[in-house]
């Protein structure tokens, strides 16, 4: 096998195809993929070994990628093991939450409507607070909360606090991840998805 540079200091491209090309364009050279999983590979290893990323990203202080798939080749036989999807994103943390490490025991591969329902779930606004705001003109919380399935917000009512606002929004999210959970072919992220929000 040819000895071939690491990838972010771990990873190991042992492809036995190509899975991506330089091109010139404007006198630059710039990659351009031939395999997604190759591409969602070295975006795992940039998210935990990439410095820059992660002052730009600090949430990811501290994410680690399995021994195991520093072998791109051992990460694609994962994935290819996994349903097809064409919307496909690497999830780390939607089975066990906070969840630091990139394996297979704790990965999933989602689809982008499920990633985007949990990150926006996850924003740095206090946790006590979230679905609710307080309408001055009404002296009142009210909450409301985005149907991922529908694109459209939902109007769920007005609160004299903000717990109960909260729970209302809390209780709402907690029925779209249900919803979530019914399609999932993953009987992990299903069974997380059921337990989320309660």
């Amino acid at each position: 096998m040819v000895n071939r540079k690491l990838v972010y200091g771990v990873g190991i491209n042992d492809a036995d195809y190509v899975v991506h090309k330089a091109k010139k364009i404007s006198g630059n050279y710039i990659n351009v993929w031939m395999c997604k999983t190759y591409s969602l590979w070295t975006n795992m290893l940039m998210r935990c070994n990439s410095d820059s990323y992660q002052s730009r990203n600090p949430t990811y202080f501290g994410c680690f990628v399995s021994d195991e798939w520093h072998s791109f080749m051992a990460f694609k036989l994962w994935v290819d093991s996994r349903p097809a999807r064409d919307d496909h994103h690497l999830d780390k943390d939607i089975i066990y939450p906070g969840n630091k490490c990139y394996s297979k025991e704790s990965c999933s591969i989602i689809s982008r409507d499920l990633n985007l329902f949990i990150a926006g779930s996850e924003k740095d606004r206090d946790a006590q607070s979230r679905g609710s705001y307080f309408n001055v003109s009404s002296g009142k919380f009210q909450s409301s909360c985005r149907n991922p399935f529908t694109k459209k917000s939902e109007f769920l009512g007005s609160f004299l606090t903000e717990v109960d606002a909260h729970s209302a929004w809390k209780a709402r999210k907690h029925s779209h991840a249900c919803a979530f959970a019914d399609i999932q072919s993953d009987p992990r992220v299903a069974a997380a998805l059921r337990i989320r929000f309660a």
